[in-house]
């Protein structure tokens, strides 16, 4: 069961891998200074960066949390 908890960090973190692998061939810019989205993605990057160690935490400790949990 310890390894469902490494394939849960890893799975949140892909997301970002993907999301910067897709703007290379859509030729999107997403470091650009004047992008009025930056900052919002800023903010919800900070989010979900204290969000996934509460997310294990949680998962690990009080599975009966999460919803929309699979039963291993």
């Amino acid at each position: 069961m310890d390894t469902v908890y490494l394939i849960r960090i890893f799975g949140l973190i892909i997301i970002f891998l993907i999301g910067t692998l897709l703007s290379k061939p859509l030729s999107v810019n997403v470091t650009a200074p004047n992008n009025p989205l930056a900052t919002l993605g800023r903010i919800l990057a900070i989010f979900q960066a204290f969000y996934i160690p509460v997310f294990n935490i949680d998962y690990m400790y009080i599975p009966e949390y999460i919803p929309f949990k699979s039963d291993y």
